[in-house]
């Protein structure tokens, strides 16, 4: 009968529809899980990258004030312009002071 030849075509139809679906389905699964653990190292690259640029902060940080301490120094050392308080000298001199005796070779500091 024309009817049962219909009600065939349309559970084979079906079957196959059937397993197109399962098979749609599980290719959705596996690119969603592909997508999550791409996302997922997405995101372990990016909290990477944030610790080492507060690394490089931190470091850039520490080498500013180390220069502003160095300034800070040199500025006192040798004064705002660049002068040295030991006149030119890098260090004081020390010299014997006139004694006639010489006696246990008494030093006097010299900033002139």
């Amino acid at each position: 009968s024309p009817c049962s030849v219909s009600s065939g075509i349309n559970a084979e139809y079906g079957d196959e529809l059937e397993a197109q679906l399962g098979r749609a389905t599980t290719t959705q699964t596996q690119l969603k899980r592909l997508k999550d653990e791409a996302e997922k190292r997405s995101q372990q690259r990016i909290n990477e990258m944030r610790e080492r640029l507060e690394q490089a902060n931190n470091t850039t940080r520490s080498m500013q004030n180390y220069v502003n301490f160095l300034k800070q120094s040199y500025s006192s050392v040798f004064g705002e312009n660049g002068s040295s308080p030991y006149n030119g000298r890098l260090s004081p001199t020390f010299r014997r002071s006139p004694s006639p005796t010489r006696a246990a070779g008494n030093l006097s500091f010299d900033m002139s």
